[in-house]
């Protein structure tokens, strides 16, 4: 017992450790890193190793995965600061849960806590990419009236990241500096819709690469997505109001379920340990797994209107 305590309280010590790390580097963003390098002034050894690990990490494929999600959801945090906060998070999480759920249900509990996690990631991404939808319409509307006026197409980008207000802002003031450093318009506009993924986007972007490439009529293809654009808002507000009592029915099934099992091993310490060593309980634990899985499958392509 006392060797459990001195686990579970160095663990504890870790995962906060952990947070206070990513806490404390979260406060130095992008544009304060960019400003100190070019000044040349010194760099803390903290924040020089986690830009190194960063960066390292960001060339490997799961670095890109996770870099899409940090940059998606806003968070100022890198790649590896992420991966630090959920290993701390899940191991603070096993030493609390190990002796009051067991071990097979303290995995079940961390696989759980790392989808909600996941989920909690992208729904941040998808609220932020809703929100800069909802201003599509006003950003094609600015560039197209810079178009109209003779300015450039990239002095149009940065007239509408001075007019309009966040998320907007902070995205095409991202694709001003990218472009600044020398990167094509495509190349900018990609990563754009790379952090924030949608049809809408992808139809901006290519309009607006293809028209800058072929010089085409840019104004009259931007006022006509501006129209298109808040049209297809709206139609999505109405279906999303429909679908919001199937969605929240299907993630309420899950949930009491869940809730059953941890209620029922918290009156019988043990009772799933014991489920899962019984080939029957673990064909019955498997099937049951398996019938939610594609329940959820078969609900989120129910509800899954491509308008």
């Amino acid at each position: 017992m006392n060797l459990y305590l001195i686990v579970l309280l160095a663990l504890a010590e870790v995962a906060l450790l952990v947070l206070a790390v990513g806490a404390r580097l979260s406060t130095h963003n992008r544009d304060s890193q960019i400003t100190d390098a070019f000044l040349g002034e010194p760099e803390p050894n903290l924040s020089k190793l986690r830009r190194t690990l960063n960066t390292r990490f960001r060339r490997t494929r799961p670095g890109r995965f996770f870099d899409r999600k940090t940059t998606g959801a806003n968070l100022d945090l890198g790649p590896a600061d992420l991966v630090l906060v959920l290993l701390g998070a899940c191991a603070l999480l096993a030493a609390l849960l190990v002796p009051l759920l067991g071990f097979a249900a303290t995995a079940i509990a961390l696989v759980l806590f790392c989808f909600g996690a996941n989920r909690w990631l992208e729904a941040r991404r998808q609220m932020r990419a809703d929100r800069f939808l909802a201003q599509l319409p006003d950003v094609a509307r600015v560039i197209g009236n810079a178009a109209q006026a003779g300015l450039a197409l990239r002095s149009g980008i940065e007239l509408a990241a001075r007019e309009l207000d966040d998320p907007a802002r902070e995205e095409l003031q991202e694709v001003s500096q990218r472009m600044a450093l020398g990167a094509s318009l495509e190349s900018a506009l990609g990563d754009l819709l790379e952090r924030l993924p949608s049809r809408e986007l992808s139809v901006l972007v290519k309009t607006v690469v293809i028209q800058s490439r072929s010089g085409g009529a840019l104004v009259t293809a931007l006022s006509n997505i501006s129209h298109t654009l808040m049209h297809r808002r709206e139609l999505q507000r109405e279906v999303k109001t429909a679908m919001t009592g199937s969605v929240f029915s299907s993630y309420l099934v899950v949930v009491l379920a869940v809730g059953c099992l941890v209620v029922v091993n918290i009156m019988s310490p043990g009772a799933l340990d014991q489920v899962l060593a019984n080939p029957i309980g673990q064909v019955a634990i498997a099937l049951a797994v398996a019938l939610f899985v594609l329940g959820q499958i078969l609900i989120q392509r129910i509800v899954r209107i491509k308008i």
